[in-house]
């Protein structure tokens, strides 16, 4: 169960992270059309993935999983494959490299807002992990 709630939780923060770095960059370059479709993407995608994390291990567990996994990949891979291409054509790799490492550092960098309602939610799963008995693979990111 440690990987299974480690890529829940990845997907999640992924998601957040979209929401709050890489949505904002598309709409700078006047891309409100592939934002506007994105979020309605990642509003299923969130509902298939807290669908999975709220499920007790078992076989609806493994097919909720994979549901969500299959979800959040297939709208990854249309992402990389054809929205990024396009923006790389047009920046510069300093820009590129910035709008990275914002995307990197977005779920720690929503303003007071986000920070109180993070606190909020780390403290509630925390709570609920800890009752579930959820452990995760511990990751590492370097930024």
């Amino acid at each position: 169960m440690r990987i299974a709630n480690t890529l829940i939780r990845e997907m999640a923060i992924h998601g957040d992270a979209e929401e709050i770095s890489y949505y904002n960059f598309l709409e700078k370059h006047e891309k409100s059309d592939v934002v506007k479709h994105n979020k309605e993407k990642h509003h299923e995608i969130n509902v298939l993935v807290y669908d999975a994390d709220t499920t007790t291990a078992g076989p609806d567990f493994d097919q909720k999983l994979a549901k969500a996994f299959n979800a959040f990949d297939t709208h990854a891979k249309k992402e990389e494959e054809t929205i990024l291409p396009e923006m790389f054509q047009k920046m510069q790799p300093e820009e590129n490299d910035a709008e990275a490492r914002v995307f990197l550092k977005a779920p720690q960098s929503g303003g007071m807002m986000q920070k109180v309602a993070s606190a909020q939610a780390a403290t509630h799963d925390a709570i609920v992990n800890k009752l579930r008995g959820a452990d995760f693979v511990s990751l590492k990111v370097v930024l």
